[in-house]
């Protein structure tokens, strides 16, 4: 059952240019009433896309709020210091800075969001679920920064809501759960709590390591998949960078730096 709803959820386009052909030749054949005809028609369409409806609503309400100038690397400066979510060498799978290496740049919390892996031979694991974002946590910096990390391994979370962390807390294990095809670290900055209804704003990481990563290359030769743009994936600027996908990156002096879940 979950990989038909799986299957499902990715081509929930076609399914619904197919429930509407359905639903004409039924009307046709069995001469229903218009409104009872289209009526389960709109409603399943709307059941199939409904985690779609609060991205809708955030493209015209974020953009109200921020006076039509969203946050870019250009106009915003972060105010507290971001280390990487992690110990060790992890690879940059998706997300940037910029519109070309955007994980999904016309959805506003995560316009700048990162999808972080470890990388083996340059191959990962595949697992699939249903759920969208899965378990996740959501830390306060400030009064206008929040971290979201997500896509959390079930049971690993070991904090609760009004708990105290500081940079090189464990706070949970990477997963996959929630709507992923690989285990992954979701990692963004908002401007609210609020997954849906924040902008998303850009991390220059500071003191970390990065290069271009070999297994990142070979993933997608074995894969046999097109090598997506990796241009402009990394800009340093003194003791910070901006990243994005294709990098192995890494941790190097942490700063202390607090925060609230």
């Amino acid at each position: 059952m979950e990989k038909i709803l799986h299957w499902v959820r990715n081509h929930s386009s076609w399914v619904g240019v197919g429930v509407i052909f359905l639903t004409f030749i039924l009307n046709n054949i069995f001469d229903m009433p218009r409104l009872w005809g289209w009526a389960p028609t709109i409603l399943i369409l709307v059941i199939l896309n409904r985690h779609l409806i609060p991205q809708y609503w955030a493209m015209i309400w974020v953009r109200i709020k921020f006076g039509f100038q969203l946050p870019s690397k250009e106009n915003y400066t972060c105010k507290s210091n971001y280390i990487l979510p992690f110990t060790g060498r992890w690879c940059v799978y998706d997300g940037g800075v910029t519109k070309e290496l955007s994980i999904a740049w016309s959805e506003m919390s995560q316009r700048y969001a990162y999808f972080f892996i470890i990388l083996t031979d340059g191959m990962t694991a595949y697992l699939d679920t249903w759920d969208t974002k899965g378990n996740h946590i959501i830390i306060q910096h400030n009064d206008s920064e929040y971290s979201y990390v997500g896509n959390l391994m079930p049971n690993s979370v070991s904090v609760k809501v009004g708990d105290r962390v500081k940079q090189g807390d464990v706070i949970a294990k990477c997963g996959n759960s929630g709507y992923t095809n690989e285990p992954h670290l979701h990692f963004q900055l908002q401007s609210s709590k609020s997954f849906n209804l924040s902008a998303g704003l850009p991390i220059a990481f500071a003191n970390i390591k990065a290069k271009d990563s070999v297994g990142y290359k070979m993933w997608h030769q074995k894969a046999g998949v097109e090598h997506p743009t990796t241009k402009g994936n990394l800009e340093v600027i003194g003791n910070k960078s901006y990243i994005g996908r294709g990098l192995d990156v890494e941790n190097g002096f942490v700063e202390s730096h607090t925060g609230s879940v």
